[in-house]
């Protein structure tokens, strides 16, 4: 278990820690959270200009940049984009994923691919490209949002599930390399105006209520107030009903 002391006693001036999906929710929580303890972040988004607007009110640590995590040369470009500005990738957080809710037989094969190509893809590309940048160094983490959904089932959202159980089954054998898979409950989530969802580094970790961090190599994180909300998401038909971080 995380104590207070073990979050404070991190010192995180300065590291620079790429975020995907950071331009809302749990990923934007992440992002002020890590500036305000000092990082240099780079939050990631396909929506460019939220990414920015983001970053703006993060102030002068934080930049937005354009990331299709689905497309192997963006993120390639977005990663060389943060270490020119900011320096060498010390975190990686791959955060970026969507869900359509409803019933699995009437889910479009347009619904269900995004899903697998963002929140899976997205994770197995931004996890290689950053073990390629980290392992020459001998240093660094990778932190793969996954869901309570990764752990149990979930009903209406069974491709969104089967991705998270993925991700979860990606990060366990790579933990050795600094690689751990993060599970935020919806169920104890709260909107903030001051989120706080990576406050500390620590070799043991713990988080508040039921969301959970598992296969905890030297990571940073407590959850506090996991930022949740509804929103829209490119490459979804209108029909269908998204949930994005």
């Amino acid at each position: 278990m995380v104590t207070n002391t073990d979050i404070e006693d991190v010192d995180l001036h300065g590291k620079v820690v790429a975020i995907t999906g950071g331009a809302r929710g749990i990923g934007l929580a992440t992002a002020t959270a890590f500036a305000r303890r000092g990082a240099l972040v780079a939050i990631g988004d396909l929506d460019a200009a939220g990414a920015r607007l983001a970053a703006e009110g993060i102030g002068r640590n934080a930049i937005g940049l354009a990331l299709d995590v689905t497309d192997r040369a963006s993120f390639e470009s977005f990663l060389n984009d943060v270490e020119h500005r900011l320096g060498s990738l010390d975190v990686m957080v791959n955060n970026a994923g969507i869900q359509h809710v409803g019933l699995f037989g009437q889910e479009s094969d347009a619904a269900t691919d995004i899903q697998v190509a963002v929140n899976l893809g997205g994770v197995l590309t931004g996890t290689k490209l950053a073990l390629a940048r980290m392992g020459p160094r001998g240093r660094g983490h990778i932190v793969n949002l996954a869901s309570v959904a990764g752990k149990m089932a979930s009903p209406g959202g069974a491709t969104y599930s089967a991705t998270k159980h993925a991700v979860v089954g990606l990060s366990e054998p790579l933990r050795g390399s600094c690689v751990a898979a993060a599970l935020p409950s919806a169920s104890s989530c709260r909107q903030s105006s001051q989120p706080r969802w990576l406050t500390g580094l620590a070799r043991r970790v713990g988080c508040a209520r039921s969301s959970r961090l598992l296969w905890a190599k030297p990571l940073f994180v407590r959850c506090d107030a996991d930022a949740v909300q509804m929103c829209t998401c490119p490459g979804i038909p209108a029909q269908s009903t998204p949930r994005c971080r």
